[in-house]
């Protein structure tokens, strides 16, 4: 799916985390890094009850990241 300069891709088969980012890795992309809050609405309005995106922490005290390594935005 395009959403402006941006392509989605929804898999129908059920992965972990790790095994869909190894999956977009082999792809040349990555999981999704929402950039905005107008992504996020956009998002929200999809009929997909669930979907993995390219955020994480190392341990439960770590701060989240995006897979660039950019932190997490209250903003968003």
């Amino acid at each position: 799916m395009q959403n402006g300069e941006d392509c989605y891709y929804f898999s129908t088969k059920i992965k972990t985390w790790f095994e869909c980012k190894e999956y977009c890795s082999s792809l040349g992309s990555r999981l999704l890094k929402i950039d905005s809050k107008e992504e996020l609405d956009s998002l929200q309005k999809l009929d997909y009850s669930s979907y993995w995106i390219g955020l994480s922490r190392n341990g439960a005290d770590g701060p989240w990241l995006w897979e660039d390594s950019t932190a997490l935005s209250i903003d968003v």
